[in-house]
């Protein structure tokens, strides 16, 4: 069926500037803007061409997304890559405020634990 839209979710339009990272062995930033965006998908502006399936990472605002390129054209004014979105994880300021209580009591109950006097009844008399 010609011209059936595919997609799983509708997109939003959108222009957000960020910064895809391509990830591997040493991971690429490059500069992007995201055009639109779904539950599952996204559309970025990009300067460079990247390969079909490569791995990438995309945060935006409070959100960070991996997933892969399912497709990279180049259009005027860059190239345009198609990124199916796999993972997600909302809230990281959230995330890191509660990672930096966690280790902050961690390392509290530890010097407690470190600087408890011996029990009695194990104290050289």
């Amino acid at each position: 069926m010609a011209g059936m839209e595919r997609r799983q979710s509708p997109r939003l339009a959108v222009a957000i500037k960020t910064t895809l990272t391509v990830l591997g062995e040493a991971d690429v930033n490059v500069a992007a803007e995201v055009q639109n965006l779904s539950g599952n998908g996204a559309k970025v502006l990009i300067d460079r061409k990247l390969p079909t399936g490569a791995c990438v990472k995309l945060v935006l605002e409070d959100c960070l997304y991996l997933g892969e390129v399912a497709y990279c054209r180049q259009v005027d004014g860059g190239f345009q890559a198609g990124l199916v979105l796999e993972h997600a994880v909302h809230a990281l300021n959230d995330l890191h405020w509660l990672m930096q209580s966690l280790l902050a009591e961690s390392v509290s109950s530890t010097r407690g634990f470190e600087s408890r006097p011996e029990p009695k009844s194990k104290a050289r008399r």
